[in-house]
């Protein structure tokens, strides 16, 4: 139960925005994350192409879908007033009629991922892939009816508690077991990242979990945000099954390297993912604690976003209980 509650606050957090309607909100926060020094929030605000306060919609006067941001500009604004930082635009987060853009700093000191070949071409097995498409098109039609399905992961494979996603993934835990290998290799070494991203989502039910963990661990280093995210999700779904210390706590050591990225959402997948893994293995707290707690503490300082944040808050109290 305790892993159904944690997985639907994710997924109700995380899940892009697809309705129908054509809402606005209002530009309410710039979340700015990074090493520190940061450049002055109240300067950096006046760089922007808006006011906190203005309405925002992401659609035109013809109610089409529009760029939110044009991030390029705002990269070249923010490059010409601090020429000694480097910056990405994470683009524009919505949560309760308020739109939050996120500006990333970029940590120079982070270490440089191992390089790595994508020489494979081949096509990926297309029934699962389908399969999974179809997951992904049913669960997107729930959020937008705004009744998005708890998931979980106690029949060790992710499951959803609404009948055709339950049909949909009882198909997928039947038929990728026999497709494991293939799938690590099609994440590992494709030559197209969303092919990468859909096999290393597919592991959710391809079975022998600690058999996937360091192949997993490795994706968590992708060049692509998207390989990344999944990766980690995947590892989050199933901590409990990492019997071996040693793959614990290489995917704390890649975890702390990963909430370091210049991302919004690898910051979101890591400090879900440390939470989830320690509600799994206590203890190894003080591993964690050691490798990640001076960049949850900075997070914690500089987020203002309840799905960042928030996350990195809660860690910290675990860590420094106040006194009753």
């Amino acid at each position: 139960m305790r892993k159904s509650v944690r997985f639907l606050l994710l997924f109700v957090l995380l899940m892009p925005m697809y309705a129908d309607e054509k809402p606005r909100w209002i530009w309410t926060g710039v979340e700015v994350v990074g090493p520190e020094p940061l450049p002055p929030k109240d300067e950096l605000v006046t760089l922007l192409p808006f006011r906190l306060g203005d309405p925002f919609s992401p659609y035109d006067s013809e109610g089409k879908m529009q760029r939110p941001v044009d991030k390029e500009a705002i990269i070249r604004r923010l490059s010409g007033t601090w020429s000694d930082l480097q910056f990405t635009v994470g683009g524009v987060l919505f949560s309760d009629k308020k739109a939050y853009l996120v500006v990333n700093v970029v940590d120079t000191t982070l270490p440089s991922a191992p390089a790595r070949i994508f020489d494979l071409s081949e096509p990926p097995p297309e029934g699962l892939f389908a399969l999974r498409q179809a997951l992904e098109d049913r669960r997107r039609e729930l959020f937008n009816q705004g009744v998005p399905p708890t998931e979980s992961s106690d029949k060790g494979y992710l499951h959803f508690d609404e009948a055709r996603c339950e049909e949909l993934t009882a198909q997928l835990a039947d038929q990728a077991p026999p497709f494991r290998q293939r799938l690590v290799q099609l994440m590992l070494r494709h030559e197209n990242s969303a092919t990468r991203a859909s096999a290393a989502e597919l592991l959710n039910w391809s079975g022998d979990h600690q058999e996937n963990v360091d192949a997993v661990i490795t994706a968590m280093s992708d060049p692509d945000e998207t390989v990344r995210n999944n990766a980690t999700r995947y590892l989050m779904a199933f901590t409990s099954s990492l019997k071996d210390p040693a793959s614990r706590h290489r995917l704390l050591a890649a975890l702390a390297v990963q909430m370091r990225q210049p991302s919004h959402a690898d910051r979101n997948k890591a400090l879900f993912a440390l939470n989830s893994f320690l509600l799994d293995w206590p203890e190894d707290e003080n591993v964690a604690r050691q490798i990640t707690e001076l960049t949850v503490t900075r997070i914690a300082r500089q987020s203002i976003l309840p799905n960042v944040g928030a996350i990195a808050k809660l860690l910290l109290d675990r860590w420094h209980p106040k006194p009753p």
